[in-house]
């Protein structure tokens, strides 16, 4: 279950500093 939300928090992560690169 932990691995599962530390997968989670990373893939936000990526999306997040992905979506900030576009504006």
């Amino acid at each position: 279950m932990l691995i599962v939300m530390s997968q989670v928090i990373r893939w936000q992560n990526i999306f997040l500093q992905q979506f900030l690169q576009l504006k």
